[in-house]
């Protein structure tokens, strides 16, 4: 087995990172997601990472198996907002976790969450939140796995397409996969 590894992103992953964005939404989201959007250039969506790989209150870390990319995650502190539902002032957000579909399966997801839990601790969260499509079943049995529960809160999104609506998780940071606490 090719060895597996997660790592902080770089400037140079957003090239990576939009293949993996767009790959992802062709397979899952083709339904919703509008054709422009689904045919997006590589090379635009990897600008609009460079301002999360800058970030303080934030983090982007990547999968690799080999040398692949797999996967990434995208997490920060949610910004105090009394309009946006927030469970509490010490609490970070999933905003993005994608593994590309040939590496499904083979823990990169959990490695991803581990790693973006810890640093959202290590920014002082406590509990993280995730929105996810009410539709999207693998995601959600893989929260139910770590210990996440769907909160009651519901939004839903106009896509341009097709309305998407999405359930808010939520759970502790301190995340426990298989037997160990990561």
């Amino acid at each position: 087995m090719a060895t597996v590894e997660i790592r902080n992103s770089t400037a140079g992953d957003g090239l990576a990172i939009a293949w993996i964005q767009l790959e992802v939404w062709q397979a899952a989201f083709a339904d919703v997601l509008p054709d422009e959007v689904l045919a997006a250039a590589p090379a635009d969506l990897a600008q609009s990472w460079t301002a999360a790989f800058k970030s303080d209150n934030s983090s982007v870390r990547i999968a690799t198996e080999g040398s692949e990319v797999v996967g990434f995650v995208h997490a920060a502190l949610v910004e105090p907002d009394p309009d946006r539902l927030v469970v509490d002032a010490a609490t970070g957000q999933i905003h993005v976790l994608y593994v590309r579909p040939a590496w499904a399966r083979r823990g990169h997801g959990g490695r991803l969450i581990a790693s973006a839990a810890a640093r959202l601790r290590s920014l002082g969260a406590h509990r993280g939140i995730w929105w996810v499509p009410e539709t999207d079943r693998a995601t959600i049995k893989f929260l139910e796995s770590i210990g996440w529960e769907s909160d009651g809160a519901s939004r839903v999104l106009d896509t341009g397409k097709a309305h998407l609506r999405e359930l808010r998780w939520t759970g502790s940071l301190e995340l426990m996969l298989g037997s160990a606490l990561l």
